[in-house]
């Protein structure tokens, strides 16, 4: 009898935590979703890719229920401002795994997939929250849901300001000299795998400090 009620409760305690993953701020099971469901699926999220995927992740689910609140006329001030500073502290956790993850090197090329797909996201998401800001232009939930905005947008700039750019350079001239012609952002970190004879051959590159790059051999 104890078993069958343990797993009753079991099968219960699982359909909760299903119904709660469309539950939005304000909803019954939403506490279930933010503090269960997301806390579990941390804990058991693994490396440094699997958490700065779901630190991405985490961000990008406050801004889905804010545009659906929105959608169902439920985006009032205090409810933005909540997921506002949701959002913001997620966003700050998921830049600072993308930094790790790009500081470790193994695999430049996934912290820069990670941090192009989480600013285009931004972007999207901007864009359906500015949508709903013009047409509640004269509303108190315009008013609410413009920090959000500006939250979203500051944190793509960001992202966007302190982007690196990874070259893998695999051929060299005979000479051992390099000709490169690299486009990146101020404050960018340009890292090169240098394959060539020359040690020094790729030093030259690092002549741009009027353009603030940092180069880095790897």
């Amino acid at each position: 009898v104890m078993i069958i009620i343990f797993l009753i409760s079991l099968l219960a305690a699982g359909g909760i935590s299903w119904a709660a993953e469309a539950a939005l701020p304000g909803d019954a099971l939403y506490p279930v979703k933010i503090e269960v469901n997301e806390q579990i699926r941390g804990w058991i999220t693994f490396g440094p890719h699997a958490k700065t995927e779901w630190s991405t992740n985490l961000a990008e689910r406050r801004l889905k229920e804010a545009e659906s609140l929105a959608a169902e006329n439920r985006l009032d001030a205090d409810t933005a401002l909540r997921i506002e500073q949701a959002f913001a502290a997620h966003a700050s956790r998921a830049q600072e795994h993308i930094k790790t993850l790009e500081e470790r090197r193994a695999d430049p090329g996934a912290a820069a997939d990670i941090r192009s797909r989480f600013e285009a996201s931004l972007a999207a998401h901007e864009k359906n929250l500015s949508v709903f800001a013009a047409q509640n232009g004269q509303s108190s939930q315009y008013n609410g849901v413009q920090p959000l905005i500006l939250s979203v947008r500051a944190t793509a700039q960001t992202l966007a300001s302190t982007s690196a750019a990874h070259l893998s350079i695999a051929t060299s001239t005979a000479d051992g000299m390099l000709n490169i012609s690299v486009s990146a952002p101020p404050g960018a970190v340009i890292s090169i795998n240098d394959e060539t004879t020359d040690p020094d051959a790729w030093e030259d590159l690092g002549d741009n400090e009027e353009e603030n790059i940092n180069i880095v051999e790897t």
